[in-house]
C-alpha cells in the first residue's frame, strides 16, 4: 500500500508542477504581446469613416494603412491578431483628429491604435487596460 501511496503522491505533485509552469508560461507569453487600443469607425456617409488620426500610417511611398483586430481560436482560447489593410482614400477631416477613410470592412472589425510598438501584419495582440 505504501508505494502505492509514494506513486500517487509523486503524481500529484508532478501534475501540480506541471500546471504551474504551464500557467507561468502562458502569463509570459501574453506579457510580451504587442499592446494595443482599440477604437471602431464612424460612419460618415455611404462607404466612408472616420476613424482616428493616431490609427492610419503612411509609407514612404504615400500608401495609407491601418491595422484591424480579428479575432482567432487559439490554443488556449481566443487570441487577436492584427491585419494590416492599405486604404484607398485617407483624408485628413479639417479640424478634427480623424481621418476620413474608405474601406468597407471597418464596419465590422475594431482599429488598434498602437501603444509603445507599432504590430506587425499578423501579429497576435493584447489590449491595453481597460480594453476587451
Amino acid at each position: 500500500m505504501k508505494p502505492l501511496r509514494f506513486v500517487c503522491c509523486a503524481g500529484a505533485l508532478f501534475f501540480a508542477f506541471m500546471a504551474g509552469i504551464t500557467a507561468y508560461a502562458i502569463n509570459s507569453s501574453y506579457r510580451q504581446l504587442t499592446e494595443v487600443e482599440l477604437s471602431f469607425a464612424q460612419r460618415v456617409e455611404n462607404d466612408r469613416y472616420a476613424v482616428p488620426r493616431s490609427a492610419v500610417y503612411t509609407d514612404q511611398k504615400g500608401r495609407s494603412w491601418l491595422f484591424l483586430v480579428l479575432e482567432q481560436e487559439g490554443a488556449w482560447g481566443k487570441e487577436y491578431v492584427c491585419k494590416k489593410v492599405y486604404l484607398p482614400y485617407a483624408e485628413p477631416d479639417q479640424g478634427q483628429e480623424r481621418v476620413i477613410v474608405s474601406e468597407r470592412l471597418l464596419s465590422q472589425y475594431p482599429i488598434a491604435i498602437a501603444g509603445e510598438q507599432v504590430p506587425e501584419d499578423g501579429e497576435r495582440v493584447r489590449f491595453a487596460e481597460g480594453d476587451g
